[in-house]
């Protein structure tokens, strides 16, 4: 359980800042790569991208901290607010 969540832990820090962060690089400047060409963008982007990831890998000791274990109660408290979001907006819907 604990290399479980490490390993969730270490994909989270590594892979969805640079992701998050491409959608902010390429949806303002659309004309810019559209001009530039489908592969000359990608090629940009994609190299951003990987750099982003490997610079956050270098540092996912520091990033993901100490293991602070297990907690039941936590679970017990977090389950109805995971479950309660989706179907109270699901519920809303119509409005």
């Amino acid at each position: 359980m604990d290399q479980a969540r490490y390993i969730v832990a270490v994909l989270m820090i590594v892979a969805l800042p640079p992701s998050i962060g491409s959608w902010f690089l390429i949806h303002p400047f659309v004309r810019f790569w559209r001009r530039l060409g489908i592969v000359a963008a990608y090629s940009v982007i994609y190299s951003l991208l990987i750099s982003a990831c490997l610079l956050l890998w270098n540092f996912r000791a520091l990033l993901v901290g100490a293991d602070l274990g297990f907690e039941p109660l936590l679970l017990a408290l977090a389950l109805p607010a995971a479950v309660g979001g989706p179907s109270s907006r699901a519920a809303g819907a119509g409005y």
